[in-house]
């Protein structure tokens, strides 16, 4: 969508991604959404420092800094945009939500005189908070909580407790892969898994079936944590009159909206859970040693850490990120005052060197360990051969990022009838979700990364996925499209390759497609170091575990 730049005013719907943005706006948008990360953490660390020790803070959106379930950074960026668009032309900002009317309305209020005329804002419609959120997080959790009274006891010794997000695709429920497997049948090692109330049949089904080494929280709860962590919205009017300032700007109605939302309220019920699990955990077990937990820093882990870090000073706490580390992600970057607050372990585990400077962006003396990659071991020293002058698209689960990647493939598809373009679905997102015209050389693709590699020339992918670097080491042609400001920024590593284009537009993709396949492109001497990434498990690092 663009602006037109002869108008004096531009018409900026905000509640769109910041992609459909008018030219203009977005371009300045972009430019803040980059520059002021920094002083964006800082602003909401000054705020935990007031609620330091109240758990029902740490789990408000706001606390998150997560960009993907708060609205406030882009809140926070659109008022350095507005300041700069006023000196060239005039603002019709439609908003969607009664709190955001009020606050760009006492804004506006303390615009010069000039500017104040050129701004104007217009209520789209009002949202209603989805109580359907909270009923079915109550009932999934009492589900799982009498199930798992009923059919799991609780181990006689423990020494290890190893958190992770529940995965169905992986053998091991976990989402450590080969790490699980190499240390799944040690003594005293126990998998704690987090719940997604999503998949609650699944969930059950998981509960029902006899494993060993896994450890239920549910067996150190008892009703009254579960009726306190249900009741986490009706604590929260405490913070709706208070005041939350930036400078001379009042973000009060921004902060009451989203720390009233039920958005997360299944996460934020099960952080509260957790901590009570560490606290009453801790009375039946003096031999734990090592608690370790899958580091995403999102709301249903803080209630892990701040629990296990208040009772008990000797167990040393871990986090273990075994990801690739994305710019997009604000809140998987720590802060100051979360390790200080004790919401974050004592050491986060990355899986390669290359993420230990971006995990200290906000806090230089961020404790971090360099650990062994999950999966992904050895692509480097993958051969793949008789590629094809095939397509591949690799989805990234985010909707908004797919939807445009899937129009830009159907845009490219029409014009190169002669390539096929395969398209590989995420696990997080059913592609019934997505909107495209079928297009006879357009096919679906289930296989793993690797054999799409194998069949095509050229990988189409971005965003905060793991595919751009697996693929780049898996010696293909990549082709990024820049769909949000960090788009770039994540390749900065590898900016003197050759094998990686960028493009703005659907056009631009196109005429990088064809350069790559008029040229056959292929190979590269090998410059980056793929341990710096990805660190391959072995008898030295595995220690970290148990």
């Amino acid at each position: 969508m663009s602006s037109n730049l002869d108008s004096n005013q531009i018409s900026w719907e905000i509640n769109v991604d910041a992609y459909f943005f008018p030219d203009l706006i977005k371009k300045t948008f972009f430019k803040f959404y980059i520059k002021k990360r920094l002083s964006f953490t800082n602003w909401i660390d000054s705020f935990s420092n007031k609620y330091s020790n109240d758990l029902d803070w740490w789990i408000s959106l706001p606390a998150s800094r997560n960009p993907f379930v708060s609205d406030i950074y882009k809140i926070f960026c659109s008022t350095f945009v507005i300041k700069e668009i006023l000196k060239k032309k005039g603002i019709d900002l439609i908003v969607e939500n009664e709190y955001f009317y009020r606050f760009y309305l006492s804004l506006k209020e303390k615009l010069p005189k000039l500017e104040k005329k050129k701004f104007t804002v217009i209520l789209k419609k009002k949202k209603k908070s989805n109580i359907i959120n909270i009923v079915y997080a109550i009932f999934f959790y009492i589900i799982i909580f009498f199930l798992i009274q009923i059919l799991k006891k609780k181990p006689k010794k423990i020494s290890t407790i190893i958190g992770s997000f529940i995965n169905f695709k992986s053998k091991n429920y976990t989402k450590y892969g080969n790490i699980a497997e190499k240390i799944k049948k040690k003594k005293y090692i126990y998998f704690v898994i987090h719940f997604i109330p999503e998949k609650l049949s699944k969930n059950i089904k998981f509960i029902i079936e006899k494993k060993k080494n896994f450890l239920y929280k549910k067996n150190f709860l008892n009703f009254k944590n579960l009726i306190f962590a249900f009741s986490h919205h009706l604590r929260v009017s405490k913070f709706l009159n208070k005041k939350f300032f930036y400078k001379k700007i009042d973000f009060s109605y921004i902060f009451y909206k989203e720390i009233s939302s039920t958005d997360q309220y299944a996460a934020k019920v099960s952080s509260i859970l957790n901590y009570f699990f560490a606290k009453n955990l801790l009375t039946y077990y003096s031999n734990i040693k090592k608690i370790i937990n899958w580091y995403e820093n999102q709301i249903i882990e803080k209630g892990w850490y701040l629990g296990f870090r208040n009772f008990s000073s000797n167990i040393k706490t871990y986090g273990y990120q075994g990801y690739q580390s994305y710019a997009q992600y604000l809140n998987t970057i720590p802060s100051k005052n979360e390790f200080k607050f004790k919401v974050n372990p004592n050491n986060i585990i990355v899986p390669g060197s290359y993420h230990k400077k971006i995990k200290k962006e906000f806090f230089k003396d961020t404790p971090i360990l360099v650990g062994p990659a999950p999966t992904h071991f050895n692509l480097d020293k993958i051969h793949l051969i008789n590629k094809k002058i095939n397509v591949g698209i690799a989805l990234t689960g985010i909707k908004n990022i797919d939807q445009i990647i899937i129009d830009w493939t159907v845009y490219s598809a029409k014009i190169l009838q002669k390539s096929n373009f395969l398209i590989k679905t995420h696990p997080i997102l059913n592609i019934k979700y997505l909107l495209f015209e079928k297009i006879k050389n357009i096919h679906y693709f289930d296989k793993d990364l690797i054999k799409l590699n194998k069949l095509c020339f050229i990988i189409i992918t971005t965003g905060p996925t793991s595919a751009v670097v697996d693929s780049f080491f898996l010696n293909s042609n990549i082709i990024c499209p820049i769909i949000d400001p960090y788009d770039k920024i994540n390749l900065n590593y590898f900016k003197s390759s050759k094998k990686i284009f960028f493009a703005k537009t659907k056009e631009e993709q196109l005429k990088k497609i064809l350069y790559i396949q008029n040229n056959k492109l292929f190979t590269e001497k090998k410059i980056f170091n793929y341990n710096n990434f990805y660190q391959n498990l072995n008898k030295s690092n595995l220690k970290l575990f148990i």
